[in-house]
């Protein structure tokens, strides 16, 4: 293309800024859709972004390069938040550290051997050292990592679906500990119903029935 060092490092800006945008948003997207389907749909979204940029070339214009990073960056940040935070659904808070500092490591060695993998079949398409070689092999390096991340729809599919009986059976079980607590450290709620207003568990006294009220006193006699 003939860019400049500068102009090809200014074009990462509009997928920063989708980034950014997206961090906004996440929270509005996780509510509406959950996990499951955010992170099953989005993967593709994603997959076929990433393969979108083999269509690029030597004529296509700036604009379209920095729409195309802008959506990329912004729908690949929403993944990557969704599955950090889905780390700490389950985890207790006494493991929130260890686990932020196993996710974090976890993250980088993923992109790291994704880089390895890009500049390996990179390599690998290259069969030159010319101008449209170095295109050609791009096209074919993308498509390939397309591939790879829409063949983690499946995995993703697959785990979702083991894991949310797990899950809720889980939930359960947190729910009859709970409930178990409660009875313990209230040994009146095992005895004494719970008030169909309030919920509240009523008390002995206030379980008794109240005394009916003094008789009235006769009239005096009329002189």
């Amino acid at each position: 293309c003939g860019w400049s060092p500068l102009a090809a490092g200014l074009m990462m800006v509009p997928q920063a800024l989708g980034s950014i945008i997206a961090k906004w948003a996440i929270n509005r997207v996780l509510v509406h859709f959950g996990y499951r389907r955010l992170l099953l749909g989005n993967t593709l979204i994603v997959a076929a972004l990433l393969a979108m940029f083999a269509l690029l070339g030597p004529t296509t214009p700036v604009w379209a390069i920095g729409l195309l990073a802008f959506f990329y960056g912004a729908f690949a940040s929403m993944q990557y938040t969704a599955m950090n935070t889905l780390i700490y659904t389950d985890l207790d808070i006494k493991h929130a550290s260890m686990a932020a500092s196993m996710a974090s490591t976890a993250q980088y060695l993923a992109m790291s051997f994704g880089i390895a993998l890009a500049t390996l079949l990179m390599q690998a398409m290259l069969d030159g050292h010319a101008h449209e070689q170095y295109v050609v092999a791009f096209r074919w390096t993308v498509l390939i990592l397309a591939a790879i991340t829409a063949g983690a729809w499946r995995a993703w599919a697959q785990d979702m679906t083991a894991v949310a009986p797990a899950r809720a059976s889980r939930n359960a079980a947190g729910s009859r500990r709970s409930a178990r607590r409660g009875a313990a450290g209230n040994p009146t709620a095992a005895h004494f119903p719970a008030s169909r207003t309030t919920g509240t568990t009523r008390s002995p006294r206030r379980a008794k029935a109240r005394p009916s009220a003094a008789p009235e006193r006769p009239d005096a006699p009329m002189m």
